[in-house]
């Protein structure tokens, strides 16, 4: 079958040209007398073959666009929908409680940035307590807006009678938009690598599709490392490393079984075997995703309206760096450019961005240590690395975190050794 070539205005104009001139079915005197450029009948010619041009042009475009989609709809790959943002909080009073305050499920609550969340399981301040146990909570509308840092969900919606305060200790993670056209077709080209089975491709498909509590997943072959860690044989293991979006050390042990059931195959509740992903006689080790704190300082130049918001922009500016990072695969090198772009498009008053200066390097994964402030003129992209010399560094993923750094001896350090300095510090240009 010949392929199918848009056709030009010119090219149209000439074969409209060419059949009127010589149609055998029209009597000489009835055929066009002037189709010279500029001519009234040549621009009516003219005028039709820019519509047909416009045609061709259009049934090109939609038939590109029917190609992958053909692809996607064969293999049931849907555009994957908008996913909550998932946290805790911790509900508390100014004084203990006589008796038990129960916090019912389904209690509403609100983010600074506005963001509404709910409760999804029942808390309690038992009696002669100030505080309950973590509640988990869930942004009661899909997306990235649910993407809300520490300390920002600080209100009950409905007050509750013995509850005085609540807070997140820890950033609601976990939102996503509606999957793009352009994450859609990754996501494919990823799958159809998997058909193959035994790649490392095929292993991290089945730690994604072993439970939707992981996030993302990356395999690495430790023995093409340099240098090779240390116990590593020449080959036949791969560490498996799974994101689950929270901070834990280690994976909840059911989420650790469903990934070792997809890598290794089993029986499902018919009787139905399920191959394994990964390939016989390879030990595929699960890991939880370590994380690397990322601690940023930036000066911030604000359009004259924008001053009086200062607060709201710090917030914003928060968000929109915490994004960034839970944006990044694991191992995935930070983009300079991308993060000054995503911290200035935070806020519409913020008319730029400058860093100045990057705490990239925590200690060494899995070892003792505490970050020490690094001060140095703006950086640049090449300071970025968000990575640690650890062997697992491969397999970490950025955070951005907040707090106040320390020193060993446990004496608040700042930029002249005594002020303490709390990160992410965003100065008013």
């Amino acid at each position: 079958m010949a392929e199918f070539v848009p056709r030009t205005q010119s090219d149209i104009t000439n074969a409209l040209l060419a059949y009127r001139t010589s149609d055998p079915e029209v009597s000489t005197e009835l055929l066009p007398t002037d189709l010279s450029i500029g001519s009234l009948e040549r621009a009516h010619v003219e005028t039709v073959a820019l519509a047909m041009e416009e045609s061709d042009q259009r049934f090109a475009l939609g038939a590109l666009d029917a190609i992958p989609e053909s692809c996607y709809r064969c293999f049931g790959f849907g555009l994957l929908p908008p996913q909550a943002a998932l946290g805790s909080v911790i509900f508390s009073t100014f004084a203990p409680v006589v008796d038990t305050v129960t916090i019912p499920s389904g209690t509403q609550l609100l983010a600074s940035s506005g963001a509404l969340f709910n409760t999804t399981a029942e808390g309690t301040i038992d009696a002669g307590q100030t505080s309950s146990a973590p509640v988990p909570v869930r942004a009661a509308v899909a997306g990235t807006v649910g993407n809300v840092p520490a300390n920002s969900i600080n209100l009950v919606v409905t007050p509750i009678a013995g509850v005085d305060l609540v807070i997140n200790a820890n950033a609601a993670a976990g939102g996503s938009d509606t999957e793009t056209d352009d994450a859609r077709a990754t996501r494919f080209a990823a799958y159809i690598q998997t058909i193959i089975r035994g790649t490392k491709e095929a292993i991290e498909f089945a730690a994604l599709s072993a439970t939707p509590a992981i996030f993302d997943a990356r395999a690495i072959e430790p023995f093409l490392l340099s240098p090779v860690p240390a116990g590593v044989p020449d080959a036949g293991l791969v560490w498996l490393f799974a994101d689950d979006g929270t901070d834990n050390v280690a994976l909840d042990p059911g989420v650790q079984n469903a990934i070792s059931q997809w890598v290794e195959g089993f029986v499902d509740g018919t009787g139905r075997v399920v191959p394994g992903y990964k390939a016989a006689g390879t030990v595929v080790q699960i890991v939880k995703v370590p994380r690397v704190a990322v601690y940023l300082r930036g000066s911030i130049t604000l359009l004259p309206e924008g001053v009086s918001r200062w607060s709201d922009v710090q917030a914003n500016l928060m968000i929109a760096a915490t994004n960034y990072f839970s944006s990044l695969r694991i191992g995935q090198q930070v983009s300079y450019g991308n993060l000054i772009t995503a911290l200035t498009q935070a806020d519409p008053d913020i008319s730029e961005v400058q860093l100045w200066f990057w705490l990239g390097q925590n200690a060494a994964i899995g070892l003792p240590g505490t970050p020490q402030p690094g001060y140095a003129s703006a950086i640049s992209g090449n300071d970025l690395s968000p990575l640690t010399p650890s062997p697992t560094s491969s397999g970490a993923r950025t955070e951005l975190y907040s707090g106040t750094t320390s020193s060993t001896g446990g004496t608040d350090l700042g930029p002249d050794g005594v002020t303490p300095v709390t990160y992410p510090e965003w100065i008013l240009a």
